[in-house]
């Protein structure tokens, strides 16, 4: 949908227009310096964003849609680029630049700002206050890492959703961050194919030398990480992707678009299975379980749970299919004894000992790889956070822990809500069951791994959260198209 329709010349002859594109340039080269991109470049580039600039003030849509891209072309260009880079600054750029498009469009937040959701904005300015006062927590010892832990873990969070509430108003919007979601997630999947059969490229290699081969090679079986950050995120996105597709695919009615969901559906689940990422099973698991119960339907609710006993059981009591790598690996999951999750309850049993005099955390961006990268000098740095929440609870405490779960809990139990009891029409209704069966499934698994916390799943999740709260007028809109088709 075009807002302003005013031509390149006329913005041009606005001072205040001139004026934003000048601060649109210093924060590009701010932005270039600091993930250290060639000045020949960045000159090239200029222009490019000028025109972009003006495509995002007309459609501010757009800068929502180049998150989405972006967030799934910054984890693999990383590897291709020598040394340390921080490409993810360019997802905090497009961030404020879609900010400055809204409020130079004119009739962005004129005409929309009541459709910024109050209770999502008043949740992440809450858990944003609560991040910023753990400066003043005596363990946090660098600002450096706790600027780079609080960006996934609250800055984000505040950003996108109300710019999600005000921008994801139309179904065109929703249905062509959707087809861009399942277009990488085919193309994830292929990737990982590759790395299977064929093999690494040069440098996919020297990452797996690196850094990769403790956790990427495991019983002399590679775990496919595509062009995902690792095969952890690369798994439970795909399952997130399979979950998505396969529902889609129920809701909509164009043949063209139920293939392209089917085979965005079984791409997933296939570059789910070539991860050997045990926790992303879940992902499906509780997302089917979510499915039954957002129908509300009885006899479904039924089935799903013989279903899902019969497929545990398979998992958990049989030894089926054990020759196959991949189904061996996705069994362990059920295992109490594996060791892996052995490792990870002493680990927490770690945490446990260190944090129990300590109810605000170790101290934000102390823990894990960041407390390793920025050599803090604390038993958190050298302990494995590996869950999403691990790390909330070690970083942040038991106080923050239960914070941020009270505010995920009351997102899926008011979508849930919004999804069963005030919507109506059935297309839509499907479609938003899609996108809170992923949720749910994407929330569970972020026990076992970073899911929720790392892109492209962050954004995908929080895009997905403004569509769900923003459900009754995409329904309208829906409604309308369909009287007047």
């Amino acid at each position: 949908m075009i807002y302003n329709k005013k031509t390149v010349s006329e913005y041009i002859r606005s001072p205040l227009v001139l004026f934003a594109l000048l601060i649109v340039l210093a924060i590009t080269a701010y932005f270039f310096s600091k993930i250290s991109i060639p000045l020949i470049l960045l000159l090239i580039s200029i222009p490019l964003i000028v025109v972009y600039f003006f495509y995002i003030v007309q459609n501010p849509s757009l800068g929502l849609i180049t998150i989405v891209i972006f967030s799934f072309i910054i984890p693999g260009i990383s590897r291709y680029l020598p040394g340390e880079n921080k490409l993810g600054l360019i997802i905090d750029a497009l961030l404020v630049l879609t900010y400055i498009a809204c409020l130079f469009n004119g009739k962005i937040f004129k005409n929309k700002h009541h459709l910024i959701k109050i209770d999502l904005l008043l949740l992440s300015v809450f858990w944003m206050l609560y991040n910023i006062l753990q400066l003043f927590n005596p363990y946090t010892a660098y600002a450096g890492a706790w600027f780079a832990v609080v960006r996934p873990i609250a800055l984000y969070l505040l950003l996108a959703l109300p710019l999600a509430s005000m921008l994801i108003v139309n179904n065109r919007t929703f249905n062509i961050i959707l087809i861009i979601w399942g277009i990488f997630s085919i193309l994830g999947t292929i990737k990982a194919a590759l790395q299977i059969y064929i093999g690494l490229d040069q440098y996919e290699q020297i990452w797996f030398n690196e850094v990769g081969y403790l956790t990427h090679f495991v019983n002399n079986h590679l775990r496919a990480f595509s062009f995902y950050t690792d095969a952890g995120q690369f798994g439970a996105a795909q399952g997130h992707a399979a979950v998505i597709g396969f529902i889609m695919m129920t809701a909509v009615k164009n043949k063209r678009l139920k293939f392209f969901y089917a085979l965005m559906g079984l791409s997933g689940l296939y570059g789910m299975i070539l991860s050997g990422t045990r926790g992303a099973v879940f992902v499906p698991y509780i997302a089917a379980l979510a499915y039954v119960i957002l129908r509300k339907n009885i006899r479904m609710a039924l089935l799903a749970l013989f279903l899902s006993a019969m497929a545990f059981g398979f998992l958990k009591f049989t030894y089926i299919g054990n020759q196959n790598y991949f189904i061996y690996r996705m069994r362990t999951a059920f295992d109490p004894n594996d060791a892996s999750l052995q490792v990870r309850i002493e680990n927490q049993r770690l945490f446990k000992q260190y944090l129990r005099d300590k109810p605000f955390g170790g101290g934000v961006g102390m823990a894990g790889y960041w407390g390793q990268h920025y050599g803090v000098d604390s038993p958190l740095a050298r302990i494995a956070t590996d869950s999403w929440y691990v790390q909330i609870w070690a970083e942040e405490g038991i106080i923050g822990l239960i914070l941020y779960l009270s505010i995920l809990i009351y997102i899926l139990a008011k979508g849930s809500y919004i999804i069963m009891f005030r919507l109506k029409n059935e297309e839509n209704i499907t479609k938003m069951i899609a996108l809170m069966a992923g949720l749910a499934g994407v929330a569970v698994a972020s026990y076992g791994n970073n899911v929720i916390g790392q892109i492209p799943t962050s954004f995908l999740t929080y895009f997905s959260i403004a569509f769900i709260f923003g459900a009754q007028e995409l329904e309208n809109e829906l409604n309308q198209k369909q009287l007047t088709s």
